[in-house]
């Protein structure tokens, strides 16, 4: 027989991997996903039926997951009110949204803050330019970081990469070109907070026949001193 503090030890384990798998069942959901019949899930997550039967039970009496009288999950109501609070905890429509909007104004590309979660980079602030022609990048699409060596997620990765521009600092932004998609290009710069703790990726980005590396360079600065203002809202302070 098992001791106290054993079988404490045992619940704990199951509870942790409990909680793996019903995340894994949200996260199975991707940009795009409407309803996902049992089956689909079963395949995206490597869960058997009845072990995502079970956990769904827990998630739709959270609001988590609903399930629908034809058959099949949705993602449930009440990630809409975390994403808000999310939102509201970061100061993004508040306070970064209003940088963004003046960046991409000032600059002529789009501008966008991304963050990281897990091995995976999220646009979670996006303002398009206004111009004709422009790159597309949806927001709050989950993009693998493991192989991305554009500007952000050169950033996001913590790697050195081509510096543009007369810029010295933590916030000298990297440029690339042509590298997830031929004809984009994007210029980055990190977000840091309180103590310079990495927060994520501020990122100018367009067509490669507007954004070269000559444009980059007179840009730079721009990009610096916004991503020095939008740091300075996480805590960074200049040392």
């Amino acid at each position: 027989m098992g001791t106290k503090d054993e079988g404490h030890a045992v619940m704990s384990g199951e509870g942790t991997i409990a909680v793996d798998r019903a995340l894994a069942l949200l996260q199975a959901f991707r940009p795009g996903d409407g309803a996902l019949t049992l089956a689909e899930l079963a395949n995206r997550t490597g869960l058997n039926k009845s072990t995502i039967l079970r956990l769904a039970v827990s998630l739709q009496r959270a609001n988590l997951l609903v399930k629908l009288p034809v058959g099949g999950f949705r993602l449930g109501g009440q990630l809409l009110s975390l994403a808000a609070i999310f939102r509201e905890s970061l100061h993004l429509d508040r306070e970064v949204r209003p940088r963004l909007v003046a960046l991409a104004a000032e600059a002529g590309e789009s501008a966008s803050f991304y963050l990281v979660e897990g091995n995976m980079r999220i646009c979670v602030v996006r303002v398009e330019a206004d111009q004709a022609v422009r790159d597309a990048a949806p927001l709050a699409q989950a993009s693998p970081l493991t192989t991305d060596e554009t500007a952000t997620g050169l950033v996001l990765r913590r790697l050195p990469g081509r510096n543009v521009g007369a810029v010295d600092g933590p916030f000298a932004p990297i440029f690339t070109s042509g590298l997830r998609i031929a004809e984009t290009a994007s210029v980055s710069a990190p977000i840091l907070g309180g103590g310079s703790t990495f927060i994520g990726a501020l990122t100018l980005s367009g067509p490669a026949f507007r954004l070269t590396a000559d444009s980059a360079s007179v840009l730079a600065p721009l990009l610096a001193k916004s991503a020095a203002e939008l740091s300075a809202i996480f805590g960074w302070a200049p040392q």
